[in-house]
């Protein structure tokens, strides 16, 4: 388990620490940076599942093809052994 530093643990004094975030309301510059932030990163998530999304079709379209690729070989190859007799 992990341990929280209490009191004196903490390695810092009240001078040297960080002063606490206010509980009330955001300033409106710091809610328009998280806003703003927010939507950059939104649109990054956005961007990558678009991309992984375009990935897996083209995993898809490949596989397709091969499959496809694979089964017309073997109708070739089905239709030249009827044509000849089996040897003894």
């Amino acid at each position: 388990m992990r341990h929280h530093p209490l009191g004196d643990d903490s390695g810092g004094t009240a001078e040297t620490l960080p002063p606490p975030r206010p509980n009330g309301p955001v300033s409106r510059g710091h809610h328009m940076y998280e806003l703003e932030l927010h939507k950059i990163m939104a649109a990054e998530l956005h961007r990558r599942a678009d991309n992984e999304r375009l990935v897996r079709e083209a995993r898809r379209a490949r596989k397709a093809a091969r499959v496809s690729a694979r089964q017309e070989r073997e109708r070739t190859v089905s239709a030249d052994r009827e044509r000849f007799a089996h040897a003894a």
